[in-house]
This record gives structure tokens, C-alpha cells and sequence, in this order.
């Protein structure tokens, strides 16, 4: 079995699968191969978009964790997430559903 991709690796691909933007988002496609061309910029600024979500979203589940909610306050003890595990449970799911939508289908 293949490593799995780490879904923060493909911070433009992630935001657009999850349409953090709705200015990039809709400009970009998740099949889109990085590279040189007139959507660079909107890459770059869907990166930034979804890096910054991606740190807001585990500040704010941290701090709850500590009784402080709603706040985007740097939490010097946060915990590190593990995007590979992340990920081998996104596509365990992934796999589920397709498979659960094909046995209906029948």
C-alpha cells in the first residue's frame, strides 16, 4: 500500500475540495497540476486562505479544550495534528461510501 498523501501538502487542492474560498475556489479545480500559468496567483491565495483556516479551525478546538471559546489566541501548548492518519481515515470513509452507494444501487 502506497504512503498516504497528506492532504495539507495540496493546501490549494484541499481548499478547493472543500471551497474555503468562494472567490479561488471556484476559479481552480482539484485535478489542476501546480505549476506556471495565469491561476498561480489564485493558487497561491487559496493556499494562504486554507493555511490560515486550517490554523484558526486547531486554535480554536485547543482553546476549548482549555475553557476559552471562542478564540483564535495562539495556544502554545496545541497539539500537533497527524495529517497522514487524517487522511488514512478521510479514504477508509471514502472507500465506505462508494462501496455503501454501489450496494444500494444493486
Amino acid at each position: 500500500m502506497p504512503a498516504p498523501v497528506c492532504p495539507v501538502a495540496h493546501d490549494c487542492r484541499f481548499g478547493v475540495l472543500t471551497d474555503i474560498s468562494s472567490t479561488y475556489s471556484g476559479r481552480l479545480q482539484p485535478s489542476d497540476k501546480p505549476g506556471h500559468g495565469e491561476k498561480t496567483e489564485d493558487r497561491a491565495a487559496l493556499k494562504f486562505l486554507t493555511n490560515r483556516a486550517i490554523y484558526r479551525g486547531r486554535m480554536i478546538a485547543e482553546n476549548a479544550a482549555r475553557g476559552v471559546f471562542p478564540s483564535y489566541a495562539k495556544c502554545p501548548h496545541a497539539v500537533q495534528p497527524d495529517w497522514e492518519e487524517q487522511y488514512r481515515m478521510w479514504a477508509t470513509r471514502r472507500k465506505f461510501q462508494i462501496a455503501a452507494k454501489k450496494q444500494a444501487s444493486t
